[in-house]
């Protein structure tokens, strides 16, 4: 029997509630991506997979994983009413489980660039690549995200490579794309043995990168958003887990 009594089947309770947790934030998680990749969509000579350059895939899928254990977590926490367990041990295990995921996500993403900036300035070979196209990755509030698509032929080869570059807002000083715009070539280093791993070579990027400076920036502002999660979570998940226990300390 539950410790707060019968109650009607919401979206953390009742028949089909799992269910609900699951496919409501996939649902907005879609919607999300969809309205994100809008700008990309509607650009000039846009391809499919421009979608998957910018940030609304990383937004979409970030939102759609708060979501799920926001509600998961709920609904666990829910039911430690009906079971007697301590709600306690839902609650911590839910912000607990976040974080982990959370900061191994964080440190893939952000680790990336660093390592491939190390390789590179160790063994990279510089190129002058091919300007194929601009394209928009992303808008929000603050303007528009650009992304330049070049070619290269590495050395030893007859295929041309493709890579990319986000060069930002260019409503904003940014000698990168004025470089590219006006002489249709963006200077990069590439890895010999795997030349699909490219990096724009300008001024002292790559070094500022391989030298971690860049990681821990990136990183600092992810593992600040997450921070933020996180203290939203709890303060949703907080009154649910007060209640079960109380109720269950008022049967006790």
């Amino acid at each position: 029997m539950s410790v707060e009594g019968d109650r009607k089947p919401s979206l953390i309770y009742g028949p089909g509630s799992l269910r609900k947790c699951i496919l409501l934030p996939l649902g907005i998680g879609i919607m999300t991506f969809g309205w994100g990749s809008l700008p990309a969509l509607l650009d000039h000579g846009h391809r499919a997979d421009d979608m998957t350059h910018g940030m609304a895939m990383p937004t979409a899928i970030s939102l759609t994983l708060f979501l799920m254990f926001l509600f998961l977590g709920m609904r666990r926490v829910r039911l430690c009413g009906d079971d007697g367990k301590s709600p306690w041990v839902y609650f911590w295990g839910t912000l607990v489980s976040l974080f982990v995921l959370g900061m191994a996500a964080i440190l893939f993403f952000c680790s990336g660039s660093y390592r491939l900036a190390v390789d590179l300035s160790a063994h990279g070979i510089p190129a002058q690549a091919h300007l194929v196209r601009q394209f928009t990755e992303g808008c929000s509030k603050n303007g528009c995200v650009t992304g330049l698509e070049y070619s290269f032929v590495p050395k030893g080869r007859a295929e041309p490579v493709l890579g990319f570059v986000s060069v930002g807002d260019v409503r904003q000083n940014h000698d990168v794309y004025d470089y590219a715009m006006s002489t249709g070539t963006v200077p990069i280093l590439y890895d010999q043995t795997n030349p699909s791993r490219s990096m724009v070579y300008w001024r002292d990027q790559i070094q500022r990168q391989a030298s971690g400076i860049v990681f821990v920036e990136e990183a600092g502002v992810f593992v600040a958003i997450l921070m933020f999660g996180l203290a939203l979570l709890a303060a949703m998940l907080l009154p649910v887990a007060r209640g079960v226990a109380a109720a269950q300390k008022a049967m006790s």
